[in-house]
């Protein structure tokens, strides 16, 4: 989802000529869905049978590097921390009882 609202860009009305593009802003709201338009420019030209195109820029990916110094075991608990400093203990079982006599595993 998007972290921040994503910019909105409207095509030209086909066929006019003109360069009245409208304009309009988007709203994100929970876990970053866009969950409403507003139009700042009406623009002009635009039909109902000839609507304009109307795209969404790209969220922003964050990406971070998790350096692993060295890995020991198969089973125990995971410690995750969100971006809001929240964070918990998820119990995992070990990978042979995850994998399931079907991949290979005891």
């Amino acid at each position: 989802g998007y972290r921040t609202a994503p910019s909105v860009t409207i095509a030209n009305p086909v066929g006019l000529g003109t360069t009245a593009r409208s304009t309009a802003t988007a709203t994100i709201a929970g876990i970053g869905s866009v969950v409403s338009i507003s139009i700042t420019n009406p623009g002009v030209g635009y039909t109902s049978s000839n609507p304009p195109v109307v795209l969404f820029s790209d969220p922003l990916i964050e990406r971070e590097k998790i350096g692993v110094s060295s890995y020991a075991g198969d089973s125990g608990s995971a410690v995750l921390m969100d971006d809001n400093g929240q964070s918990g203990v998820v119990p995992y079982l070990p990978l042979n009882e995850l994998l399931g006599k079907k991949s290979g595993g005891n």
